[in-house]
């Protein structure tokens, strides 16, 4: 709540800056209600304009990628992504032009972060690397308000979902960590001596794929489903807790119904990552969660 109201206050005390900037250069007060006074309005368009969820960050008009080009942001049929078991979550989506075809536009996430959790971004660079993270696109800064990322939209109209929804979806899918997808998440992060501190199935996103397309060298997940195989694209997000080993702690505020293997505030363990999604994926295949 505390971090939501934040950034409502200093988006509307940026919004404030760019306004009394912008009156500045124009004409002075008196001129401009003459001017407008004077004006005769015709041809007024009465139809609404686009609409944007509440909290829309419309203050970020561009962000740069890793080659240091700007990107136009576009938040017209903008909406405001949530997660159901981290509500302050502050993720929309957003709209850019193709870098491939001007004409053309394609949506993006836009996840707004504390600054003090960049450390979790190398983490994601580090699995986006190896195809096991939504593609990393650039970030926004601006003064008072919170750091933007934006990245790959994984959008279920393309057949996007958690595991957590798909094993709810799918109940006779038997699935460990083991396979050779979750397997290579946590053995990329193992040898860079990193932590994720919330790998659970929550935050794995999955997404069906051909048999004839099956790329079992990448991040695809083999499974058996009624007796044949079955496989899954898989994405890890939410990198917010994630950083070096030894050095990222669990937040302060944890939610009481998840079985974390440390305490509020304590050093993520080495082995903390694949004991949470142990615990986690035997809760939702036993049907406790």
């Amino acid at each position: 709540m505390f971090r939501r109201n934040g950034y409502r206050l200093g988006t509307a005390l940026y919004a404030m800056h760019q306004a009394l900037d912008e009156f500045a250069n124009r004409r002075s007060a008196t001129q401009w209600l003459h001017h407008a006074s004077s004006t005769q309005v015709t041809n007024f368009d009465s139809s609404p304009g686009p609409s944007f969820p509440p909290c829309t960050p419309r203050v970020y008009h561009s962000y740069i990628d890793s080659g240091g080009d700007t990107h136009s942001l576009y938040w017209a049929d903008s909406k405001m992504v949530h997660a159901s078991d981290s509500p302050n979550n502050l993720l929309f989506t957003a709209s850019t032009l193709s870098n491939s075809d001007s004409s053309t536009s394609h949506r993006v996430l836009v996840k707004l972060m504390d600054r003090h959790t960049r450390a979790g971004l190398q983490v994601h660079k580090l699995l986006d690397d190896v195809d096991l993270a939504p593609h990393l696109l650039g970030s926004a800064e601006l003064d008072g308000v919170e750091f933007a990322v934006v990245m790959e939209y994984l959008a279920p109209e393309d057949g996007w979902m958690t595991l957590q929804a798909y094993l709810k979806a799918h109940p006779k899918v038997n699935i460990g960590v083991s396979h050779p997808g979750l397997q290579k998440a946590l053995q990329v992060m193992k040898e860079a001596k990193v932590v994720h501190g919330d790998f659970r199935p929550y935050n794995i996103m999955v997404r069906p794929k051909d048999k004839e397309d099956e790329q079992n060298d990448s991040g695809d997940v083999e499974m058996t489903v009624a007796g044949q195989e079955a496989a899954l694209e898989i994405r890890v997000i939410d990198f917010e807790s994630a950083g070096e080993l030894g050095k990222a702690n669990y937040p302060w505020r944890l939610n009481e119904r998840i079985p974390w293997p440390g305490k509020r505030g304590a050093l993520i363990g080495e082995y903390d990552d694949v004991t949470l999604l142990y615990r986690t994926l035997d809760i939702k295949q036993k049907g406790w969660a």
